[in-house]
């Protein structure tokens, strides 16, 4: 769980710097619209009242332990219906450039919440996960993928007491 909230930290501050630079950018904009064109000010206004909440959005989160993915966890496991990772390679000229993952929780209402992970500590923490949500499917089909689009809740695995 240490590496999930690690993980979590490192997307929110990613987030925040990013939704800052917008604020900033958007500030930019206003500033030198004045002299320019009114429609860049107004622009400029949009992108600073879109980006400030988003920033105030952030900030909620800025506990991990408020964040939804933990949230879902620790309060709501039964919601989690299926997990699986995604790796992506970037691969330019032939030489591997960089791995990365994204972790999936599918939720029984349809939801998805998802965080970015180093590409080898995914499988460690999809381990600890089959652990803490033995009912959840873990793993990515496309079978299962259909699943989920019709009815997330046939994506539960039953423990066999309960099928005889």
């Amino acid at each position: 769980m240490k590496m999930l909230r690690k993980a979590l930290a490192q997307e929110l501050r990613l987030q925040l710097i990013l939704a800052w630079l917008l604020v900033f950018s958007g500030m930019m904009m206003v500033f030198y619209g004045l002299q320019w064109s009114v429609m860049l000010v107004v622009f400029g206004l949009v992108i600073v009242l879109l980006a400030t909440r988003l920033v105030l959005q952030l900030v909620r989160y800025w506990n991990v332990d408020h964040h939804p993915i933990m949230q879902a966890l620790f309060y709501q496991p039964q919601e989690i219906v299926w997990v699986y990772a995604l790796i992506t390679e970037r691969v330019p000229f032939g030489i591997q450039f960089i791995r990365n993952g994204v972790l999936y929780l599918k939720l029984k209402n349809g939801d998805e919440l998802s965080v970015s992970f180093p590409a080898k500590k995914l499988k460690l923490v999809s381990k600890a996960l089959n652990r803490l949500l033995p009912h959840a499917s873990f793993g990515f089909t496309v079978e299962r993928e259909q699943t989920f689009i019709t009815d997330p809740e046939q994506l539960m695995r039953r423990k066999d007491s309960e099928e005889g």
